[in-house]
């Protein structure tokens, strides 16, 4: 069943991004989803549909209390879901919010995202990537994602000679339209590419700036029908189209590691909607690296591949060009919220809210989710959705 126009996102909300001390996953949650809930011009008695990405700290605990953030709210859920899909979540849980909606099971639904990563790093630390210590991935050294995700961009500099000014170039204009948003967690934190090429190394190729923040945040949204979304006090955002694909299907081969698993994604969630490349006017790409970038870059078909890294040192990307993306900084300069991040921004832009970084009479929105809750090699899934305005 194709979803367009059919469902709205009508509430939007998201915490400050940095450090929260004191908060806890489940305050945050509940700050970001007041904040949609209000922006939506809702009660929380009117809200009976809940997603939420699960955190790690709650992984394989049987402590955590998945209705708290509803009572916290007063909401009155007819259903409680939680996934962990990595940076895909954000989408699949839109889309299961239209679902649900569609069923008849609710009418409208919260989706939220929270971290407390900061705060509670040390316990982070040392439980997130554990699966990946046992076997050949930790006889390696590889207990983390930057560590695979690094070895991709390796790949992608041998075979189509990539260099680190072009990674530096994609670090960089995610931080200058940061500076440009008042909300980024480094606004008033210039980079230029001669400090992104002095910043330490993290894991060869990848500097510190190659690499996306590590914060306490939250988001959330509201969906709805579009039928109801009429009645709201905030400007509808339409859903188009959304697809996925899981690059565990091409896990041996070779390729797996220039590229991400954008094709069927992309197929589907433009087949859905009915629109072409040409068609999109603002581009919200998951940015855990600034590898992850240059390949979605060449992915959707901006450029060809193995063009990436020229079409950002040209400034093909920047906020004056046709192909304006991450608007806000991104996940690399604004704030990681996983998933919710890029869609928060392609809502913002469609609603005209993006500031100094609005990309003027931007109608239709991209934007992706790039994850998994697999650990190995690069099994990573990837999501794409379409928004209207």
């Amino acid at each position: 069943m194709g979803i367009k126009d059919k469902y709205a996102i009508v509430g939007l909300g998201a915490t400050k991004q940095g450090k929260l001390p004191g908060m806890s996953l489940n305050n945050i949650r509940a700050q970001a989803a007041r904040a949609a809930i209000k922006d939506a011009g809702l009660r929380a008695q009117d809200v009976n549909g809940y997603i939420y990405q699960v955190g790690v700290e709650e992984m394989g605990n049987s402590l955590f209390l998945p209705g708290d953030v509803p009572k916290r709210l007063g909401m009155r859920p007819n259903f409680i879901w939680h996934f962990e899909c990595g940076g895909v979540t954000c989408i699949a849980s839109l889309m299961s919010a239209a679902m649900a909606i569609e069923a008849g099971t609710a009418d409208y639904v919260l989706c939220v995202y929270g971290s407390c990563d900061v705060s509670h790093m040390l316990a982070w630390a040392t439980r997130a990537w554990t699966p990946m210590g046992w076997g050949t991935h930790g006889a390696f050294g590889m207990f983390v994602p930057g560590a695979i995700h690094a070895l991709s961009a390796q790949r992608h500099m041998y075979e189509y000679g990539t260099s680190h000014d072009h990674l530096g170039a994609i670090a960089v204009t995610h931080r200058e339209n940061a500076q440009k948003r008042p909300d980024a967690m480094t606004c008033g934190r210039p980079l230029t590419l001669e400090g992104y090429h002095k910043s330490e190394w993290i894991v060869y190729p990848y500097h510190k700036f190659d690499m996306c923040l590590v914060n306490d945040g939250g988001i959330a949204f509201i969906v709805t029908s579009a039928e109801r979304a009429k009645d709201l006090r905030s400007k509808p955002v339409y859903m188009m189209g959304v697809g996925f694909g899981q690059q565990v299907r091409e896990v041996y081969d070779k390729k797996n590691f220039t590229t991400l698993d954008v094709a069927p994604a992309k197929e589907a969630a433009f087949k859905m909607a009915g629109i072409t490349l040409n068609d999109v006017d603002v581009f919200e790409f998951y940015d855990c690296f600034t590898g992850t970038v240059l390949f979605q870059t060449e992915d959707y078909g901006l450029c060809k591949k193995g063009e990436g890294g020229p079409y950002w040192e040209e400034g093909h990307a920047g906020l004056e060009s046709e192909t304006p993306i991450n608007t806000h900084g991104g996940n690399l300069s604004w704030g990681y919220c996983q998933g919710f991040g890029p869609v928060a921004e392609a809502v913002r832009q469609l609603r005209g809210e993006g500031g100094q970084t609005q990309v003027k009479d931007a109608e239709t929105a991209l934007a992706s989710g790039h994850g998994t809750n697999t650990t190995g090699l690069m099994e990573y899934g990837h999501g794409t959705i379409i928004l209207r305005r």
